[in-house]
């Protein structure tokens, strides 16, 4: 194991990891499309031909500078952060309008299909200049397809936890308008005893040409039904109804969700309206791009003594992009207004300047804030004494997290070989965390803000083709992470981690091989040792479809992402994909 890790070291000293190439344009940086190459941020983009077996959860997991927890297997809950961020300091939108509710801002990316996934965005740094709450971390964009060609695709999949799931997608022309509808369904159990599970998504969009403009509407429905154990059940639906009007200049949106969880004996309805618009203007000559945004939510929980509870809040932004004689200027302004603890103001500034017509470098520094969750103000959890489980209790006094990050990076990009070298630093204050409220063991834990955290690192990441069919991507991210004043490492910081692929591919086969190591850290308490994992893919490309068997942990490693979760043994997923 060890002479694998060194090799993987070496590799890691000549070649670094993934980057979008020069000509991808990216739309969550800057809320309009803009290359890549000319945007002063850290951007990854993840493509359908990344997934494995329908799900987005294995290919979060090589994104340099993340961290994806899994609790198990397929289905198990799993979360992400960024820069060793919160998992709630992470805001996750679909085609730019939120995904996540009031009640509990921690998505769970394990129910979230990818059929309909034309690509997802991944913005590694604040971004509440444009979204507002919430985007501390960052942010995931998940972008649904667009109705681009008359297809047909169906896809299939069985692993070795004799779990089956199919999925398909079929998109056409109209006479008046394009059309596409989707769907999945999976069943099956986890490595796990008593872990039983099946998934059921519908999604469709219609695109209506509007004289100069563009109606595009998009329905989805999911549900998710799992067993964490025997004796402990989770259910979760979510309906969703948005409506896009655009054009060059102008972006309205209209967002309808409904959100309902069962989790043993509680109940949790969570609804939202979302109004989102943005326009782009001269004014005195220069360019600004104006929008804003106003949300009302209703929530209604057991965790909230059953009581309806609403809010409504929104905020408006200014941002303005520019070519100067020494590099782009990139600065923003929001102004949010929140009932729970007033008004926010977050300001950006950013800097591209091009060294050479194929590396360019940034620099940027930005505010961001997190405001509370319905459950940290307002929940009650009855612990379990018998599990050693304290009650949780929230309050309503609670300020927002604010934050302070600064960025500084180099891009080089070029046909056989791309970099990227990323330093950050981000400091939280008022972090939101259940703080005991007394000295026994089981005394009650009551929401609170407690202290700073501060965290900064590196990040190295790029490709280099090393012969006509070989190509090597390698990635490492030192992350630093302090909690004041008791002076200790932050939760879930792991100090080092390595990412290393190799990819062969000829003729109609592709067959690639994936390490990553990651170093001790805390986690809640509880120590997770170093871990090293393998996986790898095998694809061969029929005529109007492919063959994929990937093998997860190949080398049968034991460990956990998450505390008292192991993840499952070596496993293997056989799929099938076909177009009409």
């Amino acid at each position: 194991m060890r002479n694998v890790l060194i090799l993987f070291l070496i590799l890691s000293s000549f070649v670094l990891a993934e980057t979008s190439p020069d000509g991808i344009i990216i739309v969550t940086a800057e809320r309009l499309p803009a290359l890549i190459s000319e945007t002063a941020s850290s951007v990854i983009v993840l493509e359908p031909d990344d997934f494995i077996s329908g799900s987005v959860v294995p290919v979060l997991r090589s994104v340099v500078g993340t961290q994806t927890r899994q609790t198990g297997g397929t289905a198990s809950l799993a979360t992400f952060s960024i820069r060793g961020s919160d998992t709630k300091q992470v805001l996750v939108l679909v085609d730019g309008l939120p995904l996540t509710g009031a009640q509990n801002l921690a998505q769970d990316f394990s129910i979230i299909p990818t059929e309909h996934i034309e690509r997802i965005e991944v913005l590694k740094g604040p971004a509440s200049t444009l979204y507002g709450a919430n985007a501390v971390g960052g942010v995931v964009n998940i972008i649904t397809k667009q109705i681009t060609e008359p297809l047909t695709t169906v896809e299939m999949d069985v692993n070795s936890f004799q779990t089956f799931q199919g999925r398909f997608i079929h998109q056409d022309w109209g006479e008046h308008f394009d059309w596409a509808i989707s769907g999945g369904i999976s069943k099956g159990h986890e490595h796990r005893p008593g872990s039983e599970f099946q998934k059921a998504n519908l999604w469709g969009k219609i695109q209506l040409p509007l004289g100069e403009m563009i109606l595009t509407g998009t329905v989805s429905h999911y549900q998710d039904d799992k067993n964490f154990s025997p004796t402990s059940n989770q259910q979760d639906k979510q309906d969703r109804l948005a409506l896009n009007l655009k054009n060059d200049s102008l972006s309205a949106n209209l967002l309808y969700r409904d959100y309902w969880r069962k989790f043993g004996s509680s109940k949790h309805i969570d609804r939202g309206l979302t109004l989102d618009a943005q326009y782009s203007a001269n004014l005195l000559g220069f360019p600004f791009l104006i929008g804003g945004d106003l949300n009302f939510v209703a929530v209604q929980s057991s965790s909230l003594s059953n009581e309806k509870r609403q809010l409504l809040y929104g905020g408006i932004f200014l941002q303005h992009k520019n070519q100067l004689d020494f590099g782009i200027v990139r600065a923003g302004l929001r102004y949010d207004f929140h009932p729970s603890f007033g008004s926010y103001l977050s300001p950006s500034i950013n800097l591209l300047k091009e060294l050479d017509p194929q590396m360019t470098a940034w620099i940027g520094i930005a505010r961001a804030f997190r405001a509370p969750s319905f459950d940290e103000l307002y929940c009650y959890y009855p612990g379990a004494p018998e599990y050693y489980f304290p009650d949780y209790k929230g309050n309503p006094n609670l300020k927002p997290e604010t934050a302070i990050n600064g960025e500084i990076g180099l891009r080089f990009l070029q046909e056989s070989q791309q970099l990227e070298l990323v330093a950050f630093t981000r400091r939280i204050d008022d972090f939101i965390t259940y703080i005991p409220s007394g000295d026994a063991l089981l005394a009650p834990r009551i929401a609170g803000n407690l202290g700073r955290h501060f965290f900064y690192g590196v990040e190295v990441r790029g490709s280099r083709q090393l012969a006509p069919h070989l190509l090597a991507s390698c990635g490492y991210t030192l992350l630093e992470g302090k909690r004041f004043p008791e002076n200790t490492r932050t939760y879930y910081t792991p100090r080092h981690t390595i990412i290393s692929t190799l990819t062969y591919t000829v003729g109609q086969f592709t067959g690639l091989i994936t390490g990553q190591y990651q170093s001790q850290q805390i986690a809640d308490g509880y120590p997770l040792p170093n871990r090293f994992t393998v996986r790898s893919q095998f694809s061969y490309h029929l005529p109007l479809g492919k063959v994929t068997l990937n093998v997860e942990n190949l080398t049968n490693a034991k460990y956990e992402e998450a505390p008292y979760s192991p993840m499952p043994p070596r496993h293997f997923t056989l799929s099938f994909s076909q177009n009409f």
